[in-house]
């Protein structure tokens, strides 16, 4: 007989897979929103990816897992999203679910073409009791704030408007000074 710890998991995992095939749940961060917590974790390339390095640019933390069909079908928008809007300064970043599963994780980057960071949690960081389905995207702006959270597959236009606007804002100001 399986144990109830597995038992509890692997309801869980059901739990999350059917959440995220479920509509886009898109929740607006309040206004002051303080920095998202830092946290540091290793990349699948072996270095040492860490938040707050990525003070000054707009940043899209994207959870996902191997075994997750709507990540799957959101992943070649979040390759094209990556490729569009890096020489702009946004970072888009992959949070990998799938325990210490490389060979599959690296499987998944290598036919998605995933050309952005994708880091591998450890199972005990605290973030990760805080996602409760999958895909679970958050955007954070150039000081590190949560600005949209959002659960199921990514909107890809909502999520181009967002860099576009956070992007203009974070603009220095490009007034024209009357002459004299």
């Amino acid at each position: 007989m399986k144990s109830l710890p597995a038992i509890l998991a692997a309801i869980g995992l059901i739990g999350l897979l059917l959440i995220s095939q479920d509509e886009t749940r898109i929740t607006a961060a309040p206004d002051g929103e303080k920095p998202f917590p830092d946290f540091s974790m290793p990349t699948l390339g072996g270095e040492n990816w860490r938040l707050s390095n990525q003070r000054g640019h707009i940043t899209l933390l994207n959870f996902w897992a191997t075994w997750c069909p709507p990540c799957r079908e959101e992943t070649p928008d979040l390759v094209q999203l990556s490729d569009d809007y890096r020489s702009r300064g946004v970072i888009v970043v992959g949070i990998a679910m799938d325990g210490e599963n490389q060979i599959a994780i690296r499987s998944f980057v290598n036919q998605f073409r995933m050309r952005y960071p994708i880091l591998l949690p450890a199972p005990e960081t605290p973030m990760l009791q805080a996602i409760d389905a999958l895909p679970t995207t958050l955007l954070l702006d150039d000081r590190g704030r949560r600005v949209v959270t959002y659960q199921g597959i990514l909107p890809v236009t909502a999520v181009r408007r967002e860099f576009d606007r956070l992007l203009a804002a974070s603009q220095p100001s490009q007034a024209v000074r009357p002459s004299r």
